[in-house]
């Protein structure tokens, strides 16, 4: 948890202890009322307030201190060659956020140029080739592509779309939680590139959700979770072999490089970046320490988990063709059975011939049951001489010849009591 948000935190329990009131916190701390339960909600999962009922919330000063005695994970922003961290440490690079243009008025590179005229902008264009009758490529024009600009460190790109910022290669993110990381980027890249756009333009770059603008619609287009000084990344340095790792779907998610001075074991897919750091990268390496494995064993591991993904996958596939094959004949003899009762209305032998055909294929695709006969019941459930007597009703039911039968398997059966 971010440091900002803790120092809120204790406003806020501070502010309670003192109003018992959450509307005069509010007012106290001059909190919108969507700020005040993003934070209210913190205090609700750890149990820090409690309701009485009828509104009324009681603070748990023993969940307080409790929360605020014990060390949460900070963000630490410094450059790439800090290498004072511990082992292990999760290092975040290379973020990319892209923004989509709230307002119309920004597609128009005429409106966004003269707001970017203070601003040292380049203009982004791109050969435009055409292949020549003889075979031999010739450059015709160059094409417009956008402006591009340094602001506060991050490159940031127009397109007549969207708006996207990278963070400076010489900046890193550093703490335990690959997700305190996450936000902490966010938070940067809202005061050091949105901020000063919209100042900048005059303009909001906020999406406009339920008739409010209260929400920046962007998504993260990049992003590296490294975890530094890690063993797996010099085992694999020390062999002079290369580990990279490839999901079901030939996407490269995981390697390992020394791109930091040292060795990284690295997660580069920016859809599961933030997962696999936690649910992979961490509880690896617990599970080598409890194992006592070696790291090749639990990287082969996981490779041999994505070569199962595909097998599975693979096998899915083949049984929807299959199914769809299935499906395919179904509906072949359903249509010739129609077809065969629209050409013999007049003849009722065909007519009762084609509806036996119907009932018969009625009959195969029913699942067959198969009824248990007495006798077969009786030698199932009798398993101890001295239950004959609760059967007694059954056997007497039996026919002569079963009667014998059951006569003959009960005295082979238990004739050894």
């Amino acid at each position: 948890m971010r440091k900002s948000t803790l120092d809120t935190l204790k406003k806020i329990v501070s502010s309670f202890d003192k109003f018992k009131n959450r509307k005069l916190v509010e007012k106290d701390l001059s909190f919108t009322s969507n700020t005040m339960q993003r934070y209210w909600n913190i205090l609700k999962k750890y149990s820090m307030i409690e309701d009485q009922g009828f509104g009324v919330w009681q603070l748990n000063k023993d969940k307080v201190f409790n929360f605020f005695d014990k060390p949460h994970s900070s963000v630490v922003v410094s450059s790439s060659n800090n290498t004072s961290f511990p082992k292990d440490t999760c290092r975040s690079h290379a973020y990319q956020f892209t923004l989509p243009y709230s307002c119309s008025l920004l597609d128009d590179k005429k409106f966004r140029r003269k707001s970017l005229s203070k601003n040292k902008f380049v203009k982004i264009v791109r050969p435009f080739r055409n292949n020549r009758p003889d075979g031999n490529w010739w450059e015709a024009s160059t094409q417009y592509v956008g402006e591009e600009l340094m602001l506060n460190g991050w490159r940031v790109t127009f397109t007549p779309k969207s708006v996207s910022a990278q963070m400076s290669p010489d900046v890193s993110l550093f703490s335990q939680n690959s997700e305190d990381n996450d936000w902490e980027a966010i938070s940067i890249w809202k005061r050091d590139v949105i901020k000063p756009l919209e100042k900048m333009f005059g303009k909001s770059l906020k999406s406009k959700l339920h008739n409010q603008f209260d929400a920046y619609k962007f998504k993260p287009s990049r992003k590296h979770h490294a975890m530094i000084k890690n063993d797996i990344a010099r085992d694999y340095r020390y062999k002079g072999e290369k580990l990279k790792v490839f999901d079901a779907d030939g996407y490269l998610w995981c390697l390992a490089d020394s791109s930091f001075k040292g060795d990284e074991l690295e997660f580069i897919k920016v859809e599961t970046a933030t997962k696999d750091h936690k649910q992979v990268g961490v509880a690896m390496l617990n599970s080598a320490r409890d194992t006592k494995k070696t790291f090749h064993d639990v990287v082969q591991n996981i490779t041999d988990i994505n070569d199962l993904k595909g097998l599975m996958k693979d096998l899915i596939n083949t049984q929807a063709t299959t199914q769809n094959q299935l499906n395919y004949y179904a509906e072949n003899i359903v249509t010739h059975v129609e077809y065969v009762k629209q050409g013999v209305e007049t003849n009722k032998g065909v007519n009762r011939a084609v509806e036996k055909l119907t009932a018969v294929v009625s009959q195969i695709n029913k699942p067959k049951v198969v009824e248990e006969s007495s006798l077969d019941f009786l030698k199932r459930k009798i398993t101890v001489k001295s239950m004959y007597g609760r059967y007694t009703n059954r056997i007497k039911a039996l026919s002569d010849a079963d009667k014998v039968d059951f006569s003959d398997w009960f005295i082979n059966k238990f004739k050894e009591c």
